[in-house]
């Protein structure tokens, strides 16, 4: 299986007849070949702003982008507060969509031989342009299934409190997606995306509603004691929510008329921006700089005292639903985003000629795990799985600190950093002044910012400290003791 086609997205789409690209707002978006003799056809012919197919392959994008990622939204808001979080949002959209629209020009003007990531890279960059876009996606592609293991383990053991450890329970997660880890080739991901995407959606709902519910009647919500480690902090799980650079090639080749995939990737994105900032922004309310992380941990009832960590009594059949909803999208995406992994290691160490010659080809793809080349390509698979659950051991109880690493680090680079780069690579003669100062100033900032949470992030994954501050976004007021608390005290002294 290529590369973008393990993705959920690669063969759930079903072109029809489309039309040519509009409005003149999104002129900038698309390269000079795309001449304005094109645009002002569209227009005399009555070309519908949005297809049925431009639905399909905005439906499938939302799907990839709405994961994990939006489990630490409200967190940002917590450590950074609302103001700052706005704008780190607005500016993580505004440099998420122009590296995915980066990917579709640059697309426009590759010739038909260019299918992959991969091969785009190649082409931009010769065999340096290939490593690097190989790296960044393996990286995404290993790092991202060790969160949702440890992810997984911690909400399993949050729905059967005492029957295994969370060590246990990663391994038996790894133990019942490793049939699905096997198969050779997914298909028609349609069904699946749109199953594990609804699950982190009622998940997120489930666990705000429990959050507003549970603080009802409370204080004004306390704001986060800023510095600057705090609020470049969210710049990870920002890069984790919106990173989908990997899948937008094969979108793209899938699209009867590619030219609109620039118009489709701004508007998911700009809608998935209002979805992360609903849901900040409504948590925050209720809690301020009292969710330090996962929304779904801010939750769940403590043994000790029955409460949450926010100090309200939470309903358990709303936990329950909330966890196994998460626990869904966890157990698809794990295979789904681990598949380009196995193709890239499999091509590496088991094929002479590590050219996918049936690129498109499902039939002639799968004949390549039959027969003797069976047990090889599966021992090498579940290698790769024992070595992520070993991971995910010693990582256990680092999830905000993994998803920031990943997230700043591989995502940024895949989704952001690399598509301007090859966009400025082919257009810098042609590109106005504006825009090149537009690109240059947001891959600087990406870099350096993801370059500081890389090596915060894992300076806490390596050397962890043993700070055991309840609230670590919030002043010494409010640092060990919830909001709700010191309310009950305040009017018990009344």
């Amino acid at each position: 299986m290529h590369v973008e086609s393990s993705n959920l997205l690669e063969h759930s789409l079903n072109p029809g007849k489309l039309t040519a690209l509009g409005h003149s707002v999104f002129n900038f978006l698309l390269p000079t070949q795309v001449t304005q003799a094109t645009i002002d056809l569209s227009f005399t012919m009555g070309k519908p702003f949005f297809t049925m197919e431009d639905a399909k392959a905005s439906f499938n994008l939302f799907c990839c982008v709405y994961g994990i990622g939006t489990l630490g939204m409200p967190g940002n808001f917590s450590r950074a507060g609302p103001a700052l979080a706005i704008v780190a949002m607005v500016f993580m959209a505004f440099a998420n969509i122009y590296g995915a629209v980066a990917i579709c020009r640059v697309m426009l003007l590759a010739p038909t031989s260019v299918k992959t990531y991969g091969d785009l890279g190649e082409w931009v960059m010769g065999k340096w342009g290939r490593y690097l876009t190989v790296i960044a996606q393996m990286g995404n592609c290993l790092i991202v299934p060790c969160v949702f293991l440890v992810l997984g383990g911690t909400l399993l053991d949050g729905l059967y409190p005492g029957a295994f450890s969370t060590t246990t329970w990663s391994i038996l997660m790894a133990l019942t997606v490793l049939p699905v880890c096997l198969v050779p080739t997914l298909k028609e991901g349609a069904g699946a995306a749109f199953a594990g995407c609804m699950g982190t959606l009622v998940a997120d709902v489930i666990g705000i509603a429990v959050v507003m519910y549970g603080m009802r009647g409370h204080p004004t919500a306390p704001a986060p004691d800023l510095n600057f480690r705090q609020v470049v902090g969210a710049f990870g799980n920002l890069a984790l929510a919106y990173g989908a650079g990997i899948v937008i090639p094969a979108l793209q080749r899938q699209h009867s008329d590619p030219t609109r995939m620039p118009r489709v990737v701004f508007v998911t994105m700009a809608f998935t921006t209002c979805c992360f900032l609903v849901l900040a922004s409504t948590a925050y309310s209720s809690v301020g700089c009292q969710i330090s992380g996962n929304l779904l941990w801010s939750i769940y009832p403590q043994a000790d005292t029955g409460l949450t960590t926010l100090g309200f009594s939470s309903d358990c059949g709303a936990i329950v639903l909330a966890y196994m909803f998460m626990q869904l999208h966890i157990t698809i995406a794990f295979s789904v985003i681990l598949n380009p992994a196995f193709y890239i290691t499999e091509r590496l160490f088991l094929v002479a000629d590590n050219e996918n010659v049936h690129l498109g080809e499902p039939e002639a793809e799968a004949a390549e795990y039959r027969g003797a080349n069976a047990v090889k390509y599966v021992l090498l698979r579940i290698v790769i799985i024992v070595i992520l659950v070993i991971a995910s051991v010693v990582f256990k109880d680092h999830f905000a600190d993994l998803s920031d690493f990943v997230g700043a680090s591989c995502i940024t680079m895949h989704s952001i950093i690399l598509p301007i780069v090859f966009l400025m690579k082919k257009q810098w003669d042609v590109m106005p002044i504006w825009e090149k100062t537009m690109a240059v100033t947001v891959t600087v900032v990406c870099f350096c910012l993801g370059c500081n949470v890389t090596y915060t992030s894992g300076e806490n994954l390596f050397f962890p400290n043993d700070d055991d501050v309840e609230f670590p976004f919030c002043g010494s007021e409010y640092e060990n003791t919830c909001v709700l608390q010191l309310h009950s005290c305040s009017r018990e002294l009344g």
